[in-house]
């Protein structure tokens, strides 16, 4: 329950500077780069969030981190390089966001 919290947590730079303004669609259709990062990290955080859900009701172990991984840790790695490509100021949060979404899956593949 208490890493659900954090993993939704670790959203909060993503998607804070593109909510702040009430406007979303206008900003992400003005970035298509910036769209598609996000995208990629919101999947990364809901494979996360199913992961923890079915080890919290016992229907999986954490031995099945690295087959949740395996899905998860490219969505990261491309969300975060793909800011780089632009120079958006909002970038930035999906940036940072993923990197702290990258450590939180290299945890749980060391927790099993």
């Amino acid at each position: 329950m208490y890493m659900a919290v954090v993993i939704l947590a670790m959203a909060i730079p993503a998607w804070v500077p593109i909510m702040r303004n009430h406007q979303l669609w206008p900003t992400l259709r003005g970035s298509v780069v910036l769209f598609a990062a996000l995208i990629l990290f919101t999947t990364s955080e809901i494979l996360q969030l199913v992961f923890l859900g079915c080890v919290s009701a016992g229907l999986l172990t954490l031995d099945y981190s690295l087959t949740f991984a395996q899905f998860g840790i490219p969505c990261c790695v491309l969300a975060l390089v793909l800011p780089c490509v632009t120079r958006m100021k909002n970038a930035v949060g999906v940036g940072f966001s993923s990197l702290l979404s990258l450590a939180a899956w290299l945890f749980f593949i060391s927790l099993h």
